[in-house]
């Protein structure tokens, strides 16, 4: 009787595993994830669940199928159960891993918000390269080009004088700055007048004489601020010469005066220049006022080249009625030491 109940008994069990479909043995500890878990564990309790029903059927004479029947159906409401939990363990670790993407996603959009913003803002915020420098006024006289000489006024004077030998089929080159609209003399006196003149302008090339013209003076308005070359051109024989150059200031007079004064210095035995334009028919007064009175006047028109008087007359005081519309040469000449001195002009 004994050995037919545990015959019954095993022969029930083979028939709730196969109802089943589990293996005849378990696995072999394949997997480490929560799923190979929850399987062994759904595997156990369906075992425990079979050996105590056909306990409980072999105990109490029941119908050992119907008690397997009973069995099978516990066991699968536990595998679905199983699924079930293993679903939504599933579906919470997908809602998991969504929800890390979501938030890379979202830290990546910020960080490229924030650099694009630095960027824009540090192209904003980029300042402009300074402008550059203003040209300077007025340019610095250049320096003499070649083998010129360059020609200096002292303070205050209006002239400069040059002595010199030059030899035969020699030239010469002297080189002075001046303004336009200034009036230029050049005169060159050798003992035999066979050195000639030359006047060119450097910055725009423009002769204003040329040696070939065979003339020992220049006379001219001169037409730009640049540095003027006076050259010298020697014939077959050598000579000493003397080269004059005067540059004289020009008076004018303030709007509706009739009258101007000017203060100046010379040097002993020196000569200073001044142009006053003035009307044929006006009447002019000019007088020089120095500490020792040896400063004495010569006037004469630039275009008529008519003496009004000479230094030689030792005169410091003129007055005379003006033959024509031009301008009068105005020249004080020092006959003693070096002097301070007032030049007073009267037309009307």
């Amino acid at each position: 009787m004994y050995k037919k109940r545990w015959i019954s008994a095993w022969l029930l069990l083979l028939i709730g595993a196969l109802a089943c479909g589990l293996p005849l043995r378990a696995p072999s500890g394949q997997g480490n994830g929560s799923a190979s878990t929850v399987e062994a564990a759904a595997a156990g309790t369906i075992a425990a669940q079979q050996l105590e029903a056909t306990g409980t059927a072999a105990g109490l004479g029941l119908d050992v199928t119907a008690t397997a029947s009973a069995a099978a159906y516990n066991a699968t409401q536990t595998e679905v159960s199983s699924q079930a939990t293993l679903s939504a363990g599933s579906f919470m670790a997908t809602g998991t891993a969504l929800s890390l993407a979501s938030t890379s996603a979202a830290q990546i959009a910020q960080a490229t918000a924030i650099a694009a913003a630095q960027t824009s803002t540090a192209q904003a915020y980029n300042p402009p390269p300074p402008p550059p420098p203003p040209p300077p006024s007025q340019p610095p006289p250049p320096a003499a080009q070649g083998n010129a000489t360059r020609i200096r006024f002292a303070s205050g004077a209006t002239s400069a004088t040059v002595e010199g030998q030059i030899q035969p089929n020699q030239r010469l080159d002297y080189v002075l700055r001046a303004l336009q609209g200034q009036t230029m003399l050049v005169n060159v006196y050798t003992p035999n007048n066979d050195v000639f003149l030359g006047v060119t302008g450097l910055s725009d090339g423009v002769p204003l004489l040329r040696p070939s013209a065979g003339s020992a003076a220049f006379s001219g308005v001169l037409p730009g601020t640049q540095d003027y070359r006076i050259s010298l051109v020697s014939s077959a024989q050598a000579s000493n010469y003397t080269l004059q150059v005067i540059v004289p200031a020009r008076i004018q007079f303030a709007k509706g005066a009739i009258s101007a004064q000017v203060n100046g210095f010379l040097q002993g035995r020196e000569v200073n220049f001044y142009l006053l334009r003035a009307l044929a028919g006006q009447t002019m007064t000019v007088n020089i006022l120095s500490p020792a009175n040896d400063i004495f006047l010569t006037i004469y028109g630039m275009q008529d080249g008519s003496p009004l008087v000479r230094s030689v007359m030792g005169q410091t005081s003129w007055t005379g009625v003006l033959p024509a519309t031009q301008d009068y040469m105005i020249e004080a000449v020092s006959t003693g030491a070096s002097a301070n001195y007032t030049l007073q002009t009267i037309v009307q």
